[in-house]
């Protein structure tokens, strides 16, 4: 049968009772791609996801997917293998390595591992599998992989020679599990952002995660203008001096800090409840501020609260103020797709357990705005990527960010560049 495999209604017809799927239903090498690239990407990226979710949900066993040599980019090795570090060097290169998938587990020592998420036998996703005594076993015919990506153990099989497996740099630290998808030789602990309230037992955390449709960088554009706040999350955390109070960008080497201060101003409603639970009366005047920080290169820190008005703002005694640091951080999934991880880390009442299920409900409520809003301007951008996007000086945190981004992207190819 022949038919569009972005049809999700067409899949579901066609996968009802199918034991296997291979797939290599994409728009081919680099000239086919960039005759039109939207096209190509709405294909071979964006069409991936649903087709291996369609698959698992009609019980589909086996799903052989066919990627590209050429996510490995120009190698001056002679012998170009899987263990080499994914270097994608064109629009179809990039949607190639976007669909491949790690599986994370803990290994007998109880450490986090991050593995290439393919079976060596047949393919079959290791996901689908179980953890037994530290080794991953495949679901499909019980192979048993290693923490390095390589099989230990087949039932009725000598393994030796089986290709392994791409393993990736996985440290647990703040109470996160952060991979590091490049060369290995290249992977620092020291380029984490510094989480410092993690490891303080005067603070505490509670927050969630989200899957968003969107690019990552227009998470990235959304944190670092909070002007958006007066409109997007009008009944929440928006008020009118968000528009009428400018905001400060900066940079400190590779981090850039945009600033805002509100003085004599009435604390919105999620201000006037947090004030509430730490024992301050939420009709008084207060001072507000927002210093939101972005760390590469998907990260955004925002020192948010407020202080009883004239006590000094951001740096006013504990006693008169109710702040806190909104976490959030983005992976991103493909290019139009994100697991965005947020919270809010406070020290004030960190014993109180029903105030941080609380300060999360309504946080939760917050963020879920945003997420119809970047769905949605994603949606656009999408259909339209002709159109060219205005840039004003509210913008800037997230021009800057960008800015970062691109330089930081070209030293990491070798290509020089300045901030």
């Amino acid at each position: 049968m022949r038919g569009d495999i972005r049809d999700q209604a067409l899949l579901k017809k066609l996968l009802a009772g199918q034991d296997a799927v291979i797939h290599l239903a994409c728009i081919s090498n680099d000239p086919s791609f960039e005759l039109n690239p939207e096209l190509g990407k709405g294909i071979n990226l964006d069409a991936f996801e649903p087709l291996v979710r369609i698959s698992k949900e009609s019980g589909v066993q086996r799903f052989i997917y066919a990627s590209s040599s050429s996510v490995y980019g120009i190698k001056d090795e002679e012998q170009v293998t899987e263990d080499l570090e994914l270097l994608p060097i064109s629009e179809y290169n990039k949607t190639k390595m976007c669909g491949e998938r790690i599986v994370f587990f803990r290994g007998p020592e109880g450490q986090a591992v991050g593995l290439e998420d393919w079976c060596p036998h047949r393919g079959a996703p290791l996901s689908l599998g179980r953890v037994v005594e530290g080794k991953l076993v495949c679901g499909y015919h019980g192979l048993e992989m290693g923490c390095d990506g390589k099989t230990i153990a087949m039932p009725g099989q000598r393994v030796r020679g089986f290709p392994p497996v791409q393993a990736y740099p996985v440290i647990e630290r703040f109470g996160f599990v952060w991979v590091w998808p490049g060369d290995a030789a290249k992977a620092d602990p020291a380029l984490l952002p510094q989480l410092a309230w993690a490891e303080d037992p005067a603070w505490t955390f509670g927050g969630g995660m989200f899957h968003v449709k969107c690019d990552y960088r227009l998470m990235i554009d959304n944190l670092m203008d909070l002007t958006h706040e007066k409109y997007v999350h009008a009944t929440s955390i928006g008020q009118q001096e968000l528009d009428e109070v400018p905001a400060h960008t900066s940079s400190e080497g590779d981090v850039v800090i945009t600033r805002r201060e509100m003085s004599g101003v009435k604390a919105p409603p999620f201000w006037q409840a947090a004030m509430r639970g730490n024992g301050l009366d939420p009709e008084q005047t207060v001072d507000r501020w927002q210093r939101c920080r972005f760390v590469p290169p998907s990260n955004v820190l925002i020192d948010v609260g407020v202080a009883l008005a004239g006590q000094g703002g951001f740096d006013a005694p504990a006693a008169v103020k109710t702040s806190g640091i909104v976490v959030d951080l983005i992976t991103p999934e493909t290019e139009t797709s994100i697991w965005y991880f947020w919270g809010l880390a406070r020290n004030f009442r960190p014993e109180d357990k029903a105030l941080t299920a609380s300060i999360r409900e309504a946080q939760g409520k917050v963020f879920s705005e945003d997420l119809e809003m970047l769905e949605s301007q994603q949606r656009n951008l999408s259909a339209q990527p002709e159109r060219k996007l205005l840039s004003l000086n509210t913008d800037l945190g997230g021009v800057q960010a960008r800015r970062m981004l691109e330089r930081l992207v070209a030293q990491e190819r070798g290509e020089g560049g300045s901030a």
